[in-house]
C-alpha cells in the first residue's frame, strides 16, 4: 500500500481473496493493519480471476462492461471495519520497523542464507 499511495492512489476500501479470506481472524488482523473496512466476498476463490478480467477490460477502455461484470458477479456477505485500537498499535509498531528495516537489511539476509544453507 506504501508503493500505491506513493504514486497518489488513496484507499477507501478493499476486499480480501484466496486462502486468507476463508479465516475470519486473518481477515480482521489484516482489516487492522490497514485501517480500512472490509467487504466480505461471497466466492473469494473466484475473485483473483474476476479482479483480472476487470483490469483487462478497464485497461481496453470498456468501463462499462467492467461494471457490469462487477455488479454480476461481485457478491459481498458482510462488512469487517478495523479495530481503532488495534490500527493505532500496528501503526505505531510499523513506524518503528521502518525505522529499523535499512539498518537491519544485510542481518535479516545474512541470516536467512545461512538459514537456508542449513
Amino acid at each position: 500500500m506504501d508503493a500505491y499511495r506513493a504514486m497518489g492512489v488513496q484507499f477507501e476500501e478493499m476486499s480480501i481473496s484466496g486462502g486468507g479470506a476463508e479465516s475470519i481472524l486473518w481477515k480482521q488482523i489484516v482489516v487492522d493493519v490497514l485501517g480500512l473496512k472490509c467487504y466480505e466476498l461471497t466466492q473469494p476463490e473466484e475473485a483473483s480471476a474476476l479482479g483480472v478480467a476487470l483490469y483487462i477490460n478497464t485497461a481496453l477502455g470498456n468501463k462499462k462492461i467492467t461494471r457490469d461484470m462487477q455488479d454480476k458477479f461481485v457478491k459481498t456477505k458482510g462488512l469487517l471495519v478495523p479495530n481503532k485500537k488495534n490500527t493505532n498499535a500496528y501503526d505505531k509498531f510499523y513506524r518503528i520497523y521502518k525505522k529499523c528495516y535499512p539498518m537491519l537489511v544485510d542481518i535479516m539476509h545474512s541470516l536467512a542464507r545461512e538459514a537456508s544453507a542449513n
